[in-house]
């Protein structure tokens, strides 16, 4: 049986594929029809569904494997999938137009932020484990060399781990010991390199974290013009009773 993971995934491929078809293929036209309406309907009520996560993660301070966000984005692109079906590609007015516009940058907004940002996260925090055994090994290697004999090592200046280190060489250094050296430096370099890594990797997340808050005004966004929507249908009349 297939994981939430996967059911969120085919699930995006349905939606994009479904978008695709409503707008380039001559297909029939739902929108207006029992059948359109009813997919807006079913369609509505998952959507809504999408705020039970919010609600449990903000106010009942539900987190993790209590509140999984994979059921979220499964009613989300459930609804969704259901709402372009019910549009039928047919936008015949301003709010329809604004409607489904919105929806299209709501759910593409989540896949990828959804999905990017598990990466990051991921790759951040391989890197920060990387980073904690570089600065296991250079200490231990300090350890292993003695930077007072001014013979022993080439002269470099290094300052990693709360260390600073600086060495002056003689010709002739001890081998062995200029060997160390080198390996300690070659672990400084990287170190930095990791740390520059992270630094970047950190950065990225917090935009995605100011982008996750866009994707909740955009969400709340479409939630007010489905309801100007659904009361200018209603008031008008619905064209399939």
């Amino acid at each position: 049986m297939p994981n939430q993971k996967s059911v969120v995934s085919w699930l995006s491929v349905v939606f994009v594929i479904s978008l695709l078809a409503v707008l380039l293929l001559p297909l029939p036209r739902s929108g207006g029809t029992a059948v359109g309406h009813a997919a807006g309907i079913i369609g509505s009520l998952l959507i809504l569904l999408t705020l039970v996560y919010p609600f449990r993660k903000r106010i009942l301070g539900k987190k993790g494997r209590k509140n999984p966000i994979t059921t979220h984005m499964i009613f989300g692109l459930l609804g969704s999938i259901l709402l372009v079906v019910h549009s039928g590609g047919v936008l015949t007015s301003l709010t329809v137009s604004l409607v489904f516009l919105v929806l299209i940058v709501v759910v593409l907004s989540g896949i990828s932020g959804r999905f990017l940002y598990s990466r990051i996260r991921r790759t951040l925090k391989e890197y920060q484990q990387e980073s904690s055994h570089l600065k296991d090994l250079f200490q231990k290697r300090v350890s292993e060399i003695s930077l007072s004999d001014a013979t022993a090592c080439f002269r470099f200046d290094l300052s990693f781990g709360g260390f600073d280190l600086e060495g002056t060489a003689g010709e002739g250094g001890d081998a062995p010991t200029m060997r160390q050296c080198q390996e300690l430096e070659r672990t400084a370099e990287a170190s930095g390199d990791v740390e520059y890594s992270i630094q970047v990797y950190d950065a990225v997340q917090k935009l995605f974290g100011k982008w996750s808050q866009v994707h909740i005004y955009l969400v709340f966004f479409l939630f007010a013009l489905m309801a100007a929507h659904i009361a200018t249908v209603v008031f008008y009349g619905l064209p399939w009773l």
